[in-house]
């Protein structure tokens, strides 16, 4: 579905399994609330305003984490960037205990994505496959790789990853 002006627009479709949504810059995601049985969730954006709504934040992250019974989420890198914007390490979202498969585009010169990837990625208890796209430069990748303790913490059900590097 394409839709350009989505204020106006109100789903209410509780058999909605997949939803892919992509934006130019400014999230509107009340009209996506009803779609409970969501198990795909693709979120990329073109840009982030210089100096995002706190609601606009606070919003995206009761969507994401509204749908029980999501099993794969893809977000790019602008939606990592939006959402540490509002991040308290205290207060992270729920886990999403049926979340499988989980796709970051992760900008690797910028740390605040970095961070909020890694701390997302322990929020999912069952992630059975982690795959990870570098956007930016490959080499502060491959350093974050060789150097950083973090990413030695145990994923006790990952089964697969796959960081293509170049």
């Amino acid at each position: 579905m394409f839709c350009c002006g989505t204020q106006y627009l109100k789903m209410v479709s509780p058999h909605l399994g997949s939803l892919v949504f992509l934006v130019g810059h400014h999230l509107m995601l009340n009209c996506f609330m009803n779609c409970n049985k969501l198990r795909l969730l693709v979120i990329e954006l073109e840009k982030v305003e210089d100096n995002p709504k706190h609601d606009e934040i606070s919003t995206l992250e009761k969507f994401l984490f509204s749908f029980p019974s999501l099993e794969q989420l893809y977000l790019g890198p602008l939606v990592l960037e939006l959402l540490n914007a509002n991040i308290v390490l205290d207060e992270l979202p729920p886990k999403l205990n049926c979340l499988w498969c989980l796709h970051l585009g992760v900008d690797f010169n910028k740390v605040d994505q970095i961070s909020y990837a890694l701390q997302l990625i322990k929020r999912f208890p069952n992630l059975s496959k982690l795959l990870i796209t570098v956007e930016g430069s490959d080499e502060n990748a491959e350093t974050i790789m060789k150097h950083s303790t973090c990413l030695n913490r145990p994923l006790n059900k990952l089964e697969a990853l796959n960081w293509p590097i170049s």
